[in-house]
């Protein structure tokens, strides 16, 4: 009997920019509590990934690592890793989030990257059952 195949939300996305080994080698399920970037009200579009906001991976990327990045949601292990992210940008009236809210993440919604060391960042790719949304998360602080 053969494992079975393993769907993500954002296949599509996945096969056409980022072709191979995406999600990541390495890539596991966990379970905990994560945060993310939202505005005040969360819409489904504080969810979205950077494809469908519309931000394609630069034509430099030719190992696809960014493009791979780009198909899955970006999270944050740790509060203080995110409000350090948010720190570290320099057009802060540019940013198109103004909250930070938390969540429960579970393995069913699908398998995350190693986290950057500085800012707890990593990036889920969501398994097409995934039911992450607005509704599972609640706003935890404003940014500014």
């Amino acid at each position: 009997m053969s494992a079975p195949i393993i769907k993500y939300k954002h296949q599509v996305d996945i096969e056409k920019w980022a072709k191979e080994d995406c999600p990541p080698l390495g890539a596991v399920s966990i379970e905990r509590d994560v945060y993310r970037f939202v505005n005040n009200p969360m819409t489904d579009k504080d969810f979205f990934n950077h494809i469908q906001l519309g931000k394609l991976p630069p034509q430099t990327d030719k190992k696809h690592k960014l493009a791979c990045s780009h198909c899955g949601i970006s999270l944050y292990f740790d509060f203080d890793g995110a409000k350090k992210k948010y720190q570290s940008f320099p057009k802060k009236e540019n940013f198109p989030y103004t909250h930070i809210a938390k969540g429960g993440l579970k393995k069913s919604d699908g398998v995350c990257t190693k986290e950057d060391k500085v800012y707890t960042h990593f990036t889920l790719h969501e398994y097409d059952t995934s039911n992450i949304k607005p509704e599972t998360f609640i706003i935890i602080e404003p940014l500014s």
